[in-house]
């Protein structure tokens, strides 16, 4: 499964040539199609060439809820999204990506999901140093319980909301989004949830 774009960037209808300064950014983040940027020697490591996705989630009395997170640069809801950074596994970065994001201070149960989704290469800027016939990156998924922890967004996010399932399906941008949820979904029904990553956090 590919992972789909907004329609107003896709095959660059709608969108403007755009250079991005935030390197820290950059590494994390896919560009957007339409998008260009120029690397130069401050430019940092490489990120991984793998996507992760991690949900977040969390009991209220009998009721499940699931946290939707608005993105400042395309003003879509997505899930905490993110790449890995050096050596990173993806599971690593799914627990940074989180903990970033969520502005997490201490280690929170994180599940890993059977959904997996394929993202094009050229969306992302340092595909120039990942090896030769790359055309596809892989996106892991994952699920944080944060059951009494409070969460807060960093500046990638303009909003973080708090949904049942069937309104955070319908505000999910992206199918891979919506795929890992619905698994989510049905595993915290079941209570069939997997074991949780081993954290390397104190």
């Amino acid at each position: 499964m590919l992972l789909d774009v907004p329609s107003e960037l896709a095959d660059g209808v709608g969108a403007v040539e755009k250079v991005y300064d935030n390197r820290h950014y950059l590494r994390r983040h896919p560009l957007p199609p339409g998008c260009v940027h120029t690397l130069t020697k401050d430019t940092p490591m490489p990120r991984a060439p793998f996507q992760i996705l991690v949900v977040p989630f969390r009991h209220v009395g009998d009721q499940l809820e699931f946290a939707v997170l608005r993105r400042e640069d395309m003003n879509v809801w997505q899930a905490v999204a993110g790449g890995g950074e050096d050596n990173e596994t993806p599971e690593q970065a799914a627990l940074r990506e989180a903990t970033e994001e969520l502005g997490l201070d201490h280690p929170t149960p994180l599940y890993p999901l059977q959904t997996t989704a394929s993202v094009p290469a050229r969306f992302f800027a340092d595909r120039i140093h990942w090896p030769a016939g790359t055309y596809v990156v892989p996106e892991y998924s994952f699920a944080i319980d944060l059951t009494g922890i409070e969460a807060a967004i960093s500046h990638e996010h303009t909003a973080l909301e708090w949904r049942d399932y069937d309104t955070a399906h319908e505000v999910l941008r992206f199918d891979s989004n919506r795929t890992a949820l619905s698994e989510l979904h049905e595993r915290l029904l079941a209570i069939d949830l997997p074991h949780p990553v081993k954290s390397d956090r104190p």
